[in-house]
């Protein structure tokens, strides 16, 4: 059985607005269930077939506050995502920054160490370049869906 979910981490709700715009589509245009989650518990997430993650930089480099928790906790988990099937990342940043979406590379350097590689590399969504990275995070999600669903 699928379970897809979409989970944000973020400072000032770009993010979660991206995850809302995404959810939307996927229900929409692919007639899919998607499960909308802003920074959950890796209990909750836990049994995910599909996973689509978008989380902000905060900070130098960090995880927004709420978010940090899940990290931490995939991190330390031997197998955090034992159903795991697809993967994808999407980073919502500024490249004023030198740790420009640090947060989403980190995360996908803590899933590669669970032996876990999203569809692509993490996409990254540069707020200086858009001034919608909602749309933006939706049309790079659109680009892979067939993959995504594949």
């Amino acid at each position: 059985m699928t379970k897809f979910y979409v989970i944000s981490g973020s400072t000032l709700g770009t993010a979660e607005v991206a995850a809302e715009t995404i959810v939307e589509e996927v229900e929409q245009s692919f007639a899919k269930k998607a499960e909308l989650l802003h920074s959950p518990s890796l209990e909750q997430i836990s049994d995910a077939t599909h996973l689509v993650v978008i989380c902000s930089t905060h900070g130098a480099g960090e995880f927004p506050d709420t978010f940090a928790p899940l990290a931490q906790a995939i991190s330390k988990s031997e197998k955090p995502f034992p159903s795991l099937e697809k993967l994808l990342l999407i980073g919502i940043g500024s490249s004023d920054y030198d740790t420009y979406n640090g947060a989403i590379r980190e995360l996908a350097k803590i899933f590669a160490s669970k032996g876990i590689e999203p569809i692509v590399e993490p996409l990254l969504i540069d707020v200086v370049e858009t001034f919608e990275p909602d749309l933006t995070a939706l049309s790079l999600f659109t680009a892979h869906a067939d993959e995504f669903f594949a």
